[in-house]
């Protein structure tokens, strides 16, 4: 993943990948995968499953796709920057995120973001979406 290397897996039920210190993009597979960023400014995709994505040091940008929810779902994107980050509804973790991708369903979902989410991009799906945002703390 460091200096440009790439590596593909095949009938893979599972990874577990680690990134160095340079931008990693990391991308998990259909199973239940664990992707750490490590100390670089990177990009995690975990594919579908139940996985753990966690940014490390740097500025992170998590893709999160929950298109396929029919029922509401509601964030608070600043939570995603620190340690403990949040659950997703499909019980995915998401944690040391200062940037979140992120796209929702049929439902009426709510997103909250504050001061402290660098970045974020909702595409809302379907229903009556709503944002909340709070940038006073700047």
């Amino acid at each position: 993943f460091n200096g440009g290397a790439h590596y593909y897996a095949y009938d893979i039920e599972k990874v577990n990948v680690t990134g160095g210190s340079s931008a990693d993009v990391l991308r998990g597979l259909s199973g239940d995968d664990t992707l750490n960023g490590g100390t670089g400014n990177d990009w995690l995709n975990g594919g579908s499953g139940i996985d753990v994505l966690d940014g490390g040091d740097g500025t992170d940008r998590a893709f999160l796709d929950l298109s396929d929810e029919v029922g509401a779902v509601s964030y608070n994107m600043a939570t995603a920057a620190t340690s403990g980050g949040f659950t997703l509804v499909d019980g995915t973790v998401v944690r040391n995120m200062e940037e979140v991708d992120l796209t929702t369903g049929l439902g009426d979902d709510q997103l909250f973001v504050f001061g402290a989410q660098k970045d974020f991009t909702w595409h809302g799906g379907g229903g009556v979406d709503t944002l909340v945002a709070d940038y006073t703390t700047l």
